[in-house]
Order: structure tokens, then sequence, then C-alpha cells
């Protein structure tokens, strides 16, 4: 599965491009702000955006992830520490998970979004640390 990070903390995003690595998914890039963001989403198209809320533009999160599901450019979910901050139908994407979050249980929800997304249809429920959307929810 190829993955686009959207995150403007630099250690955040190596650490997590890390694990997708480990994990065996193909990272397209990585973004800090609205613009990169976009332009990575347009040119590669990847099956998932995993994006922080605030970035280093500001609250661009909700704009990005609108423009991404809108285009069809990528399944989004957003991994931050505000997740308190986001509307039941979370602008789109198909679910939240909140920061911090150790290893484990970032594995445990890349390894059900990515049976997900490829149509492997799971009679499991998304893991705790994975909020669906109100529009997803099994």
């Amino acid at each position: 599965m190829r993955v686009l990070i959207v995150e403007d903390e630099a250690l955040v995003a190596l650490e997590l491009e890390e694990l997708l690595l480990d994990e065996g998914f193909e990272v397209v890039g990585s973004a800090a702000n609205a613009a990169q963001a976009l332009d990575l989403g347009r040119r590669h198209r990847p099956d998932l955006a995993l994006l922080d809320l605030n970035l280093a533009d500001g609250l661009t999160g909700p704009r990005i992830a609108k423009t991404l599901v809108h285009e069809r450019l990528a399944t989004v979910v957003f991994v931050t520490g505000q997740a308190n901050l986001l509307p039941s139908d979370l602008h789109g994407a198909f679910g939240v998970i909140e920061k911090p979050c150790v290893d484990r249980a970032m594995v445990e929800a890349l390894r059900f979004l990515s049976s997900y997304l490829c149509g492997k249809a799971t009679k499991t429920a998304a893991p705790p640390v994975l909020r669906l959307a109100s529009s997803t929810q099994q």
C-alpha cells in the first residue's frame, strides 16, 4: 500500500516513515504543509494519506483532507493529538488515530486499514486506536 505522510514535525514524520517501511508499506513522500501535501497527493495518488491536523501553515488538515477526498486522490486518516477538534464526519476522512500512539497500536491500525482498503472485507472491528468517521462505521 502506498502512503503519503503529512506531518510538520520532522522527527514524528521520520519515525512514522520508518514504521511504515518496516511493515512493508511504500512511502510516496512526506509533506509539512498544505501545498506540499496536495502536490504530492496529485502526483502520486497514494492509497492512504496519514494527515496531521495542524501543520507548518496552520490548521490546514481539514482543507487538505477535503481536497484529497473530493478529488479522489487518497483515503485520508488523521493522525493528530487534537481529535476533539474534528466533527463526526472527520471532514470526509475515513478515520482518526489519536497521538501519541505507541508503535504496536499504530501497526494494528495500519494493518486494518490495509486489509480494508484492499477490499479484504474483515468481520473484525477497527482496532481501538482507530476511530472511524460516522459515515464509515461498520
